[in-house]
């Protein structure tokens, strides 16, 4: 595998998981769950923590020449992919709960959550994307 075939991979999961988010945030509101103020309040939760991902992934992309180079191992690419998954699903699924599940979660619990959740796993991706978009190989 391509060092750009895997930066790809990566960012089409990012990519996914962000859109899907927002997909779940704006569900409950097209329902009349909740208001106008706190669909914003949360999809600027959302961007904020997507944020500083989306730039490192894009300064590595605009930063650098496409590169063609073979990873000389996948063991990092794998470990990469399962920190970047867990990552995103411990974002996704209590949106999943918020918006299919009948439950006493309110917005505002659900923005406490990504308030929460973010900064503490962020960790898990931090690293690898360091790895795969910031450093020169």
């Amino acid at each position: 595998m391509t060092i750009g075939k895997a930066r790809a991979i990566l960012l089409y999961i990012f990519i996914f998981f962000f859109l899907f988010i927002i997909l779940l945030i704006i569900i409950p509101y097209i329902k009349g769950d909740y208001g106008g103020d706190s669909l914003i309040n949360l999809i600027i939760k959302v961007l904020v923590v997507y944020s500083i991902h989306f730039g490192v992934i894009a300064g590595g992309i605009f930063g650098q020449e496409i590169s063609d180079r073979r990873l000389s191992s996948l063991v990092p690419f794998k470990l990469a992919l399962v920190m970047v998954l867990i990552w995103n699903i411990l974002l996704t699924w209590r949106c999943i709960v918020f918006t299919f599940i009948e439950t006493d979660t309110t917005d505002k619990e659900l923005a406490n959550y990504i308030d929460t959740i973010a900064p503490a796993s962020s960790f898990l991706v931090s690293g690898a994307l360091a790895y795969f978009f910031a450093s020169q190989r």
